[in-house]
C-alpha cells in the first residue's frame, strides 16, 4: 500500500501478490488506485484493524476486487455476443440494444415502459 496525502489532494496504491513464483519477474499481482477520499479513508481504517489483528481480511479490497472481476467478466461477455451478432449497437444513439429481444430498443425506453404499442425496432 502506497498512501499520499496533501492538503488539497491524496492518492492510494493497493495491490496484493496473486501468484506465488521464487523470481521476481514471475511473480504476478492484483490492485488498482484511487484518489476518492471517502474510499481511501476506508481502506486506511480497514488496513489499520487488519494490521492491529482487529480483523482477519481486507473486506474492502477484496470487495473492489469482486467488482473489478464481474466488471471484466462483463465486458467479455458483451464482447462474445457482440462478435456473434446477438447484441447491435442502436443506431440512433450507439447504446447497445439485444438482437434476442429487438422489440425492446433504445426508441421504446426512451419514451417510457410499458409502451402503448410495440414496434419493430428496425423499422
Amino acid at each position: 500500500m502506497a498512501l499520499y496525502q496533501g492538503k488539497r489532494a491524496q492518492a492510494m496504491l493497493v495491490g496484493r501478490q496473486s501468484k506465488n513464483a521464487r523470481a521476481f519477474e514471475e511473480k504476478q499481482f492484483v490492485g488498482f488506485y484511487t484518489f476518492n477520499a471517502g474510499l481511501i479513508a476506508r481502506l486506511r481504517q480497514e488496513f489499520l484493524e487488519l494490521a492491529r489483528g482487529r480483523c482477519s481480511a481486507w473486506r474492502e479490497f477484496l470487495r473492489l476486487q469482486a467488482i473489478d472481476q464481474a466488471s471484466k467478466q462483463l465486458d467479455a461477455e458483451f464482447r462474445r455476443a457482440r462478435s456473434k451478432r446477438w447484441i447491435r449497437p442502436c443506431g440512433a444513439c450507439n447504446s447497445m440494444a439485444s438482437g434476442t429481444a429487438p422489440d425492446i430498443s433504445h426508441r421504446i425506453w426512451s419514451r417510457g415502459w410499458p409502451p402503448a404499442q410495440m414496434e419493430d425496432p428496425d423499422a
